[in-house]
């Protein structure tokens, strides 16, 4: 999507979509088009403002801590999938120790 179509939908303004550039919260291409998912990072970041009535620098340390969550449970799941796949139950289910 270029910067045009984000702004015209109406849900973003250019000096929010800057903002959002700024902060590396949604990045464009060296084509100044951004990527379809770029419409849920912006999503996010717009529901934490209002919705917290935070700052922008807020908004993307909160964002950061949400994807870092995010990354490490994952981790979380691999390392339970790996266990379970070698033989090892995972700890919830091996109270009998």
């Amino acid at each position: 999507m270029t910067r045009a179509e984000l702004c015209a939908s109406g849900r973003v303004t250019a000096e929010e979509l800057d903002i959002l550039s700024a902060l590396g919260l949604v990045l464009p291409s060296a084509a100044d088009t951004y990527p379809a998912s770029s419409w849920d990072r912006i999503n996010r970041a717009l529901r934490l403002r209002r919705g917290l009535e935070a700052d922008w620098e807020m908004v993307a340390l909160i964002m950061d801590l949400l994807h870092e969550i995010n990354g490490l449970k994952a981790r979380i799941r691999h390392l339970e999938a790996t266990q379970t796949y070698r033989g090892f139950p995972p700890e919830a289910e091996s109270g009998d120790r």
